[in-house]
């Protein structure tokens, strides 16, 4: 079963949690196998994440892994 494609919101904000991961990959000076690794992920995992495949990750599954990090996030909700 297909899943409904991702309101531009959401895909904004994961692409958001993916850039500053791959970032703290980076900084670090990780390989995309090291940072699965880290993870306990598999490597195409890691890679879809660094190559911005926003709908192959939950928000979830891509907080856990800013956690892992050490990176934290603040949302603010607003009403429109």
């Amino acid at each position: 079963m297909a899943r409904a494609p991702l309101s531009p919101e959401e895909r904004q904000l994961r692409v958001e949690l993916m850039r500053a991961i791959a970032h703290e990959i980076q900084r670090r000076g990780m390989t995309v196998t090291q940072a699965a690794e880290f993870l306990g992920e598999k490597q195409p995992t890691i890679s879809y994440l660094v190559n911005e495949h926003a709908e192959r990750h939950s928000l979830g599954q891509l907080l856990g892994f800013a956690r892992q990090f050490g990176l934290f996030f603040r949302f603010e909700l607003e009403s429109i």
